[in-house]
């Protein structure tokens, strides 16, 4: 049986406080993708974790591949920063260059704003940040999982996994926030 867990981490701009947090709870990883603004931070990351460590420039970054195509198994993943692909605006130039390359999955950051969701057989994923986050939130990051060729991914809230690990009260949100947090996305 063929597994992967994959932690997506992006725009960190060389603040990794909460990546060393959470590396205490977050296990089994396979391999971590750093979605840009913070590539020198990959060395740290992948010294963290003690697993391989894709990493991809960012539009605040000196050096970096614009993008990058990872296979793990039958999964084809297209990593990349997103500003020259016009994310604040759109989703459509990131998932048709994912589709271009065959890949099954799309990596980005920049908009410090987390998303996941499926669109036309790829999975979509901005794991959001967790140095700088714009969604009124502690941060996030994403988990990708492939088994037997089948892809699922989600956002992970900082706030839930560490204040749960240290016995603090979890920050509660309501829907209306989490809608408005949504909306603003697009």
């Amino acid at each position: 049986m063929e597994k992967y867990k994959i932690l997506v981490l992006s725009d960190t701009h060389g603040d990794l406080t909460k990546v060393r947090h959470i590396s205490k709870i977050v296990e089994n990883i396979d391999m971590v993708v750093h979605c840009g603004d913070g590539f020198d931070d990959g060395i740290e990351i992948k010294e963290i974790f003690k697993v391989p460590t894709v990493a991809v420039g960012g539009n605040c970054d000196e050096r970096g591949d614009n993008y990058q195509v990872v296979e793990l198994g039958q999964v084809r993943l297209f990593i990349t920063h997103g500003h020259e692909y016009n994310v604040n605006y759109t989703l459509g130039p990131v998932m048709y260059a994912a589709m271009e390359n065959q890949c099954d999955v799309a990596c980005f950051g920049h908009t410090h704003l987390p998303a996941c969701e499926k669109v036309e057989d790829v999975l979509i994923l901005n794991p959001g940040s967790l140095s700088r986050p714009k969604d009124g939130t502690g941060g996030s990051y994403g988990i990708i999982i492939i088994k037997d060729g089948d892809v699922t991914g989600h956002v992970v809230y900082y706030d839930t996994v560490i204040a749960g690990a240290d016995g603090e009260k979890v920050k509660e949100t309501g829907k209306i926030s989490q809608l408005l947090n949504y909306s603003d996305r697009f």
